[in-house]
């Protein structure tokens, strides 16, 4: 499932979005590359709530076969 979008943000400050991939699925899906304050990454999976009208975060992911399994789950309604 290929993301339709790739934003790369340019930040050096800590726990702050590096990169973020919106998903083309059935329900609105991103995924976000953070930087920890360790210096270490990691992938928050969040999908859109139309009622809450905010993004709510469903899985955080290691590594990007991780996430990409995640976003088909969520994306598929799970």
């Amino acid at each position: 499932m290929p993301p339709i979008q790739t934003l790369h943000a340019v930040s050096q400050e800590e726990g702050r979005t590096r990169e973020l991939l919106m998903f083309n699925t059935p329900r609105s899906v991103r995924a976000r590359e953070i930087v920890r304050h360790d210096g270490g990454r990691l992938w928050l999976v969040e999908r859109y709530d139309a009622n809450l009208c905010q993004w709510l975060r469903r899985a955080a992911c290691a590594d990007a076969a991780a996430v990409f399994e995640q976003v088909e789950r969520l994306g598929a309604g799970g």
